[in-house]
C-alpha cells in the first residue's frame, strides 16, 4: 500500500521540480522561489497525510546553480 501511494505522488514533485527548473532558466527567480516552497509542502503535506516519507525527485540540475 504504501509504495502505491509513492508511486502515485511521484509525478506531483516531479512536475513542480521541472516548473521550478524552467522558472529559474527562463529568468523568473521569484516564481522559481514559489514553486521550490511548494515543493517543500507537497513533501510535508504528503508525510503527513499519509504517514510516511513523502517521495523525492532526483532528476534535473538543482535551481541555485542554473541561476547567474
Amino acid at each position: 500500500m504504501i509504495e502505491q501511494f509513492l508511486v502515485s505522488h511521484v509525478w506531483l514533485i516531479e512536475s513542480l521540480v521541472e516548473l521550478r527548473i524552467y522558472a529559474a532558466q527562463s529568468g523568473l527567480p521569484e516564481l522559481a522561489k514559489h514553486l521550490d516552497g511548494a515543493i517543500q509542502l507537497a513533501h510535508l503535506e504528503i508525510t503527513l497525510g499519509e504517514g510516511v516519507e513523502a517521495p523525492i525527485a532526483t532528476s534535473g540540475p538543482d535551481v541555485a546553480s542554473s541561476e547567474d
